[in-house]
C-alpha cells in the first residue's frame, strides 16, 4: 500500500523557474502539534479529549504527535516501546518536567488547560509561512514500511542554523486501556528514523533533496500507521519550520496576505482561504461558518450567506478558493469559526477574529476561556464600550501590549495565570502609559506561590502591580469602597463577592506599596486590603489593581466598578497630588521610605475632632499620631518611628464620617 502526505506547493502557482532558480519566497506552514504524556497521568485523562478533539477539527492544518516519557509512569507501554526517543524528545531537548505539555512548532511549551487556550496559540502559527515545502510518501512492502522525504527549499533560510530532519512512524490508536482510566492512545509516536537526533541538513535556497527511511510494523495496526516528517532547528528557538504527514486527507489553509485576527478596514474586511482535497478520489465537502463573539457581524462566504451550509465538489488533489467577508455592526469586533468537513467526518477549521480600526479599548481573557469572565464582557457591553475581546496569545501576537494601539485594557485574570508572556506584556503596557485594569481571584497567590518563578513573581507584584501578597482571603463575602475616591463612587458597599458563582475561588489579602492608593477592603472593618489603584504623571500609567475576579460580582456592581475605572482613565493625568486642591485630603508622606521620621501634609474641610492613626499590615494599631480638635486648612505633622521596626505601615486620616488611608514604608 502506498500513500502520499501532501506537497505543501502548487509548483504552477508558486513557483517562477528562471536562470536565476526558484524565486518563490514562502509557503502555507502546516503546524506540528508534539505533546507529552503518560497513561499512568489523571491530567492527561482530563486534557487529552478535548487535545483529541482539537486536533480532529484541524485535520490538514495540524499534526498531533504524541511522545510518553517514564514518568509518572514507567510502566507506560508506549514508553517500553521506544524509551530513548519518547524520553530524549521530551526531556532532553524541550526540557519538559511534567506531563501534560503541549508544544506549538517547537517555540511554545506549556500546560494545556482549555481547548480555547490551544486554539489560541494554534492561531499565532497558523498565520505563519514557510521557507521549506515538504513531500511524504509511505509506502507498505512485506512487514516493512518504506517512508520517502522530498525537502524543496522556496525561501531565504540563510537565517536558520543547525536544521535537522525528523521523522517519525506514529499510531493513530493504541488499544490498551491505561490506569488514568483512557481507553486508547491517540497518535503515539512508535519510533523516531534517524532516532531523536535527526538528520543533519546542508541546505540552501533552490536545492530540491529527497531521502528514504524504514521501520518494521512488528505488532502495530497497519490501518492506523502513518509517518510524520518535519525540519525543525537545533538553535536556541528550536523552531519547526515545516511538517507534513502522510495522514492528511484534507487541508484548509490561510491565502498569503490574510490574517486569521487582527485589524480591518472599514467597510472591506476579508479573509482568503484554500481548500485542498487531498484524497486519492473525489470528494463533496460542507462549509459553514458559526459565530464565537456577542452581536456577530453578518459574515458570507463565497458571496452566500456564512450560516448557510455550502456544498463543495472537489476531484483528487483538487482546490477551491474560499473568500470571507463581513459587513461590521456597532460592536468593535467579530469572531467566528470557518468549518469544512469532509466526507470521513474529518472536519477542518480556522477561527478568526477582525478587529474595527477605530476600537481603542481591549478585553484581555488570559485563562483563555471566555466563559468565566463573560460578566466583564457583558459590562462592557451594558456601558456601550466598543471594545475587542482577546486572548493573551492573541495580544502577544498582534503586538497589541501598546498604549498606541489599545489606549485602556481590561484584563480578567482568573486565578494563578499571570505568568511569562502575560507579565511581560502588562509591564510593558504600563511602562508605555497604558492604563490597565487587571482583576481576578488567587492571583497574588499564583505569582508567590514558593515554586521556582516565586522571586520574579512577587517582583513583578510589587514592581508592577503595587502590591504584596499576604493571604487568600477565603472568610470574607462582602467588598467596600474607600470614601471620596472615582474609582470607588456609588461602590461603597456592602457588595456581595460571590453574587454569581462563574469560577469560585479566595481572593487575595494584599498590601499596597507605599505609591498606591487603596481602594477596596473585605469586611466592613476595612483592614483588609482588597484592590488598589496607582497613577505615574510622568508616564501617564494609570492602574487599577483588584485582589477579587469581578465575574462573581452582580451585573451591577460590576458595570459601576468597570465604568468608574474606565472614566477614571480617560480623566486627565494629576500633576500630582499634593498640587490639587481638596477640602480634605490627605498627601503621601514624604520622604518616602523614610527612616526614621517623615512629614504628612493633610487638609481638613472645617473645624472639628480629627484622628491621624497608624496601623500594620495585620490591621493592627500600632500609632495614634493625634485625636484632637483642628481647625479647617491644611496641616503637616511629623512622625517619629524609631520604635518601630522596619516594614510597610498604614496611615489613616479620619474627620467626621470621613476617612482617607496611604500607605508608607520604613527603612531602617
Amino acid at each position: 500500500m502506498k500513500r502520499l502526505g501532501s506537497f505543501l506547493l502548487l509548483i504552477a502557482g508558486v513557483l517562477a523557474i528562471n536562470s536565476n532558480g526558484v524565486r518563490a519566497q514562502s509557503v502555507p506552514r502546516t503546524v506540528l502539534f508534539e505533546e507529552a504524556t503518560n497513561w499512568s497521568c489523571p491530567p492527561c485523562a482530563s486534557a487529552n479529549p478535548y487535545i483529541e478533539q482539537f486536533v480532529k477539527e484541524h485535520v490538514g492544518s495540524v499534526i498531533h504527535l504524541a511522545y510518553h516519557p517514564n514518568w509518572p509512569g514507567p510502566d507506560d507501554p508506549m514508553y517500553l516501546n521506544d524509551k530513548s526517543d519518547n524520553q530524549t524528545r521530551v526531556a532532553t531537548y524541550y526540557g519538559i518536567s511534567g506531563v501534560p505539555s503541549v508544544v506549538f512548532d517547537g517555540t511554545d511549551v506549556f500546560n494545556p488547560r482549555t481547548i480555547g487556550e490551544i486554539e489560541a496559540y494554534w492561531m499565532i502559527h497558523a498565520n505563519k509561512t514557510s521557507p521549506i515545502a515538504l513531500r511524504v510518501t509511505h509506502t507498505e512492502v512485506g512487514d516493512s514500511v518504506h517512508v520517502g522525504v522530498t525537502i524543496l527549499v522556496v525561501g531565504n533560510i540563510a537565517g536558520y542554523s543547525n536544521l535537522y530532519l525528523r521523522v517519525a512512524a506514529v499510531e493513530s490508536e493504541v488499544d490498551v486501556k491505561g490506569p488514568n482510566g483512557e481507553p486508547k492512545y491517540a497518535n503515539a509516536m512508535r519510533t523516531m528514523m534517524g532516532g531523536y537526533q535527526g538528520t543533519k541538513l546542508k541546505i540552501a535556497q533552490g536545492d530540491s533533496l529527497s531521502y528514504s527511511f524504514s521501520y518494521p510494523l512488528k505488532s502495530y495496526n497497519p490501518a492506523h500507521m502513518y509517518d510524520v516528517a518535519f525540519v525543525q532547528t537545533d538553535a536556541a528557538s528550536h523552531e519547526v519550520l515545516q511538517a507534513a504527514s502522510t495522514e492528511q486527507r484534507q487541508q484548509l489553509t490561510l491565502n498569503p496576505g490574510s490574517q486569521l485576527f487582527g485589524r480591518v478596514q472599514s467597510g472591506s474586511p476579508g479573509l482568503g482561504m484554500t481548500l485542498t482535497n487531498h484524497a486519492a478520489t473525489q470528494s463533496t465537502y460542507t462549509l459553514q461558518y458559526f459565530p464565537t463573539s456577542l452581536n456577530p457581524w453578518a459574515i458570507q462566504l463565497n458571496g452566500q450567506d456564512g450560516l448557510v451550509k455550502q456544498t463543495i465538489l472537489l476531484a483528487s488533489n483538487a482546490t477551491q478558493n474560499i473568500q470571507l467577508t463581513a459587513t461590521p455592526n456597532t460592536t468593535g469586533y467579530t469572531g467566528g469559526v470557518v468549518r469544512v468537513t469532509g466526507p470521513n467526518g474529518d472536519t477542518s477549521t480556522l477561527p478568526f477574529k477582525m478587529i474595527g480600526q477605530d476600537v481603542k479599548t481591549a478585553f484581555v481573557d488570559v485563562f483563555g476561556d471566555s466563559l468565566t469572565e463573560v460578566q466583564t464582557e457583558l459590562a462592557l457591553v451594558k456601558l456601550g464600550e466598543r471594545y475587542a475581546e482577546l486572548s493573551s496569545t492573541e495580544i502577544l501576537a498582534m503586538n497589541s501590549w501598546d498604549k498606541n494601539e489599545f489606549p485602556e485594557i481590561v484584563v480578567g485574570a482568573g486565578k494563578w495565570i499571570v505568568t511569562g508572556n502575560d507579565q511581560t506584556g502588562v509591564q510593558q503596557y504600563l511602562a508605555g502609559g497604558g492604563h490597565l485594569l487587571l482583576h481576578g481571584g488567587e492571583i497574588g497567590y499564583g505569582l508567590g506561590d514558593g515554586g521556582a518563578s516565586a522571586t520574579n513573581d512577587k517582583a513583578f507584584l510589587s514592581s508592577v502591580l503595587h502590591a504584596n501578597y499576604v493571604t487568600d482571603s477565603a472568610g470574607p463575602r462582602t467588598i467596600y469602597g474607600v470614601a471620596n475616591d472615582p474609582v470607588t463612587a456609588n461602590a461603597q458597599g456592602p457588595i456581595n463577592l460571590y453574587a454569581q458563582t462563574f469560577e469560585i475561588n479566595q481572593p487575595d489579602e494584599i498590601t499596597a506599596t507605599a505609591d498606591a492608593t487603596p481602594l477596596f477592603y473585605y469586611g466592613p472593618a476595612k483592614k483588609q486590603l482588597a484592590g488598589l489603584r496607582y497613577d505615574d504623571p510622568s508616564t501617564h500609567e494609570k492602574l487599577v489593581y483588584l485582589a477579587f475576579g469581578l465575574e462573581n460580582l452582580s451585573n451591577s456592581d460590576e458595570a459601576t466598578i468597570v465604568g468608574n475605572t474606565l472614566k477614571w482613565f480617560r480623566e486627565p493625568a494629576a500633576v500630582g497630588a499634593s498640587l490639587q486642591p481638596a477640602q480634605f485630603a490627605l498627601e503621601q508622606n514624604y520622604p518616602n521610605p523614610f527612616n526614621p521620621t517623615t512629614e504628612i501634609k493633610y487638609s481638613l474641610e472645617r473645624s472639628g475632632n480629627a484622628r491621624l492613626s497608624i496601623y500594620d499590615v495585620q490591621g493592627n494599631l500600632v500609632r495614634e499620631v493625634f485625636n484632637n480638635t483642628q481647625s479647617a486648612g491644611e496641616h503637616t505633622v511629623t512622625v517619629d518611628a524609631s520604635n518601630l521596626s522596619s516594614g510597610v505601615y498604614f496611615y489613616e486620616l479620619h474627620a467626621g464620617a470621613t476617612s482617607l488611608r496611604r500607605a508608607m514604608s520604613l527603612v531602617k
